[in-house]
């Protein structure tokens, strides 16, 4: 009788959107170090493409990240957007910006607000906590 192997577990996969190249890389980092694969994009509007074609794809996110200041549209409208995207409605987003509108970010669905230059520390426990919630 042979045992089944059961199908490996893929580790959760993030949605950064990111232009900041400067800013990007130790980001990216930082979430590859917490066990995330990382899908990153450039602006807004490829950030919300993405998402609205996830399923289609065969993809799904297990967190988002957002800057705000992106290109073409900011992580405040990407995030709304998202929150109408059924497989989105429960997908944890962090929001990063420069000015404080942890007021807008809870409004729009947001998670988590961190303000930047932000602690990579701090983006790492939100992302930990997220990721360990979303499974519970």
């Amino acid at each position: 009788m042979s045992v089944k192997e059961s199908p490996k577990k893929q580790p959760p996969l993030v949605l950064y959107a990111e232009d900041n190249r400067l800013v990007a890389a130790p980001v990216r980092d930082v979430l590859e170090l917490a066990g995330c694969r990382v899908e990153h994009c450039a602006n807004g509007v490829t950030a919300l493409a993405l998402l609205r074609s996830a399923g289609a794809r065969g993809v799904r996110y297990d967190l988002i990240v957002l800057d705000n200041e992106l290109p073409e549209l900011a992580g405040l409208e990407v995030a709304r957007a998202a929150r109408a995207i059924k497989e989105c409605r429960r997908t944890p987003i962090i929001l990063v910006a420069l000015e404080d509108c942890t007021d807008e970010a809870r409004r729009v669905g947001a998670s988590e607000f961190l303000r930047k230059p932000h602690n990579l520390l701090t983006l790492a426990d939100a992302v930990r906590r997220l990721l360990k919630a979303r499974k519970a």
